[in-house]
Order: C-alpha cells, then sequence, then structure tokens
C-alpha cells in the first residue's frame, strides 16, 4: 500500500517545487498529485510557502540590469566559454562530489535550507569542517566584496538566485546549477542579480594546512 505520509516527509516535493529534481521524479511527483489530494495540497502549501519567501525578500532590480545582462551575453559571445565556470550540472551530484560524506537525502536537504533569522548581506552555515577544508551554505543579498587569496581555493556552487562574478576583471552570469573554482592568484567578487537572495555551496581549500 502506498504510504502518503511517508512520500511527503521524503523530501521530494520540496525538491520538486524548487526545480531540482530529475524528469522522472517530476512526473512522479504530477501523476501522483492527480491520484492524491493530499499530495497535491502539499505541493501548493510548498509553492505557497516558497512564493511567500520570495516576495519577503524581493528587491527591485538594478536600473543598469537590463544593460548588463546584454553586455555580459555578448561577453561571453566573444570570450567563449569559460575556465572557471561548469555549467549546469547535476546539483546533488555536485555537492556530493564535493563533500563525499553527504548521501542524496542530505544533499537535498542542503538545498532547501534557510536563513533562521534576517541579515544584512551575508549570512553563513557551517556544514562541514575538516583539517584543510571548510564548507559552508552561504546567502548573499547584495554582493561579496573584492577579494584575493594567495594560500587558497574556493569553489561554490549556486544554489537559488543569480548572480555575476568578476574573475580577473571578466565577468560571468551564473545561475541554479553553475559551478565555479578560484584559484590562487585570482582577484574576484560576486553581486547578486536575483530578486531573492543567492544561495552557494561555497567551500574553501586551505593550501598551507
Amino acid at each position: 500500500m502506498f504510504d502518503i505520509e511517508k512520500y511527503i516527509s521524503s523530501g521530494i516535493i520540496e525538491e520538486y517545487c524548487l526545480g531540482i529534481v530529475s524528469l522522472t521524479e517530476r512526473e512522479e511527483v504530477e501523476s501522483l498529485c492527480k491520484r492524491y489530494p493530499e499530495i497535491r495540497a502539499e505541493v501548493e502549501a510548498v509553492n505557497l510557502a516558497l512564493e511567500q519567501w520570495a516576495f519577503h525578500y524581493q528587491q527591485a532590480p538594478a536600473p543598469d540590469l537590463k544593460e548588463r545582462i546584454f553586455t555580459e551575453i555578448k561577453r561571453q559571445e566573444t570570450d567563449g566559454r569559460s575556465d572557471f565556470i561548469i555549467r549546469g550540472n547535476s546539483i546533488i551530484e555536485r555537492l556530493k562530489a564535493l563533500l563525499p560524506s553527504l548521501d542524496d537525502v542530505q544533499a537535498g536537504e542542503l538545498c532547501l535550507l534557510y536563513p533562521p533569522k534576517p541579515f544584512e548581506n551575508i549570512y553563513r552555515h557551517e556544514v562541514a569542517r575538516e583539517t584543510n577544508v571548510l564548507s559552508w551554505v552561504l546567502w548573499v543579498k547584495k554582493l561579496v566584496q573584492p577579494e584575493i587569496h594567495t594560500d587558497l581555493i574556493e569553489k561554490f556552487l549556486v544554489l537559488r538566485g543569480t548572480c555575476q562574478v568578476t574573475l580577473d576583471e571578466k565577468v560571468y552570469s551564473m545561475g541554479v546549477g553553475d559551478f565555479a573554482t578560484i584559484s590562487t592568484g585570482v582577484h574576484h567578487s560576486i553581486e547578486v542579480t536575483s530578486a531573492e537572495p543567492l544561495m552557494v555551496f561555497f567551500q574553501r581549500i586551505y593550501l598551507s594546512a
């Protein structure tokens, strides 16, 4: 017998509403919504909660956003594929590759995290701490100031929102599922371009540890 409550509590509905499920999983959820009113109601409730959260944190786009988007499109057409950015990979698989201790459920749960309290610009939630590797989930409302590192490598995976990343004076647009590696000596900064806060899985690998 199909266990509706177990299915609802599995996390699949939250992943479905966030758009991070596979095509097979999406078809399964939509099929079950037609068969079980309880599942359809849960999907509607989660979607409503996400909409309310997005509305609460929405920000007006910058006046020059349209111009910057078209500038970036032209830049990418002329510069070609970035050596720093990897596009469109599976979020769950990428999270597990970055932090092998995670299983599918734990990786999915990371994607569903929200800041526990209001914050001004940046909020950080530590996920794991190893000898030379620190891993966080990071939320950014506006920007990460320019910086450069000589003793560490940074990696980050976009979980929600969009941003523009400046790497050695080149600007790259990043969205959900995009992954970046920032090597030592690379001058970099991040500017959020989405109405909702940018959410990334962020990792620092210290070379001198």
